[in-house]
């Protein structure tokens, strides 16, 4: 299919369905498609043989689920099978196993094995592997990953090669990154529409309601689907009643702040707690005397106050009649964490 806008076409590549715009007067130039090489003519508006040209496939039309799609996008990029984690996981996952799903992704033409470019491969390894590497071969330690590979590989292709023998790496073809990157931009304005209603919840104080929407989402506390987490769920009984301190409680530090302030500090605290985040900044107001206190600071130490005060009624619980709050000694913590301690707590 073809279009016109302002002197220019866009035609859909007949074999990986990418997009390709154009200036008019190129019509009937044989190109290779930048999305997938194979050569293409380029069509006008009118010509019949633009309009059969095949779209991009759905996911819907290929039979993914959600999690095979996930699975799929893994591999935007060249990555080996046995990166990506725990295979039991991933079977629970996909109900499958994970070996014979990416090989039906490979007999269906959405992934393929690839040779990744080898400054890409050593790119990819950790900096300190690279400063030993670059160390044992004499060689400057400064710069960046890609500076390091390419300083590596200069030196002695042959030894960095030897590095990636025999291992096999995986990437989408144009037709799987297609499906790739539409489930991702999908999920990403799936979970910007669901921390939009979700914020608008917590501010109403409708704790209930913003839970409900993260569940539906599919998103659990600090993860997504296909990632493996350890930590409670959101929607259990320590969120809830982590939520309702958040609400209630008013630490020592904050007795001095106005209730504008607070308001924006419960509300980033709650939305850290709901979205198992560690950054309170998408979700606080703006602040006009950002002099006068940190609010991602505070909205941090809220949310660890809330569960620490749970942790306490927990062990009381439990049994427990007394216990002492150390503060970290750790040079690294902030001055806010290492004051945190306290005298000892007796029931």
């Amino acid at each position: 299919m073809a279009g016109r806008v302002d002197g220019y076409l866009t035609n859909y590549c007949q074999h990986c369905g990418g997009g390709i715009e154009f200036p008019d007067h190129g019509v009937g130039a044989e190109i290779e498609c930048p999305h997938c090489s194979r050569l293409i003519r380029l069509v006008g508006p009118c010509e019949p043989e633009a309009a059969n040209l095949p779209k991009s496939p759905s996911s819907a039309e290929v039979g993914l689920s959600r999690a095979g799609l996930l699975l799929l996008s893994k591999f935007i990029s060249p990555r080996e099978l046995d990166a990506l984690g725990s295979r039991d996981y991933w079977k629970s996952v996909l109900e499958d196993d994970l070996a014979a799903v990416v090989d039906g992704f490979l007999r269906r033409g959405l992934l393929e094995q690839v040779t990744p470019d080898l400054i890409w491969l050593l790119r990819s390894r950790p900096s300190k592997d690279l400063k030993v590497l670059a160390a044992q071969r004499g060689l400057g330690q400064s710069g960046n990953r890609e500076t390091l590979a390419k300083r590596l590989v200069k030196c002695d292709p042959e030894a960095m090669a030897q590095l990636f023998r025999g291992r096999v790496y995986l990437a989408c073809t144009p037709q799987g990154g297609t499906l790739a990157e539409n489930f991702l931009q999908a999920e990403a304005e799936a979970k910007r529409d669901a921390q939009d209603r979700c914020l608008a919840a917590v501010r109403e104080r409708r704790f209930e309601d913003a839970i409900q929407i993260v569940a539906a989402l599919g998103v659990r506390r600090g993860s997504g689907i296909g990632e493996e987490a350890d930590h409670q769920s959101c929607g259990s009984r320590a969120t809830r009643r982590v939520l309702d301190l958040i609400l209630t409680q008013v630490l020592t530090r904050h007795a001095g702040l106005d209730e504008p302030t607070m308001l924006s500090i419960r509300t980033a605290a709650a939305m850290m707690e709901i979205w198992g985040s560690n950054d309170p900044r998408p979700w606080l107001a703006a602040d006009p005397r950002p002099e006068q206190v940190d609010r991602s600071t505070e909205a941090r130490m809220l949310l660890s106050g809330a569960w620490q005060k749970f942790g306490i009624e927990e062990m009381k619980r439990a049994g427990i009649r007394r216990a002492e709050i150390l503060p970290p000694s750790d040079e690294d913590v902030c001055p806010a964490c290492r004051s945190h301690g306290g005298p000892p707590i007796r029931d």
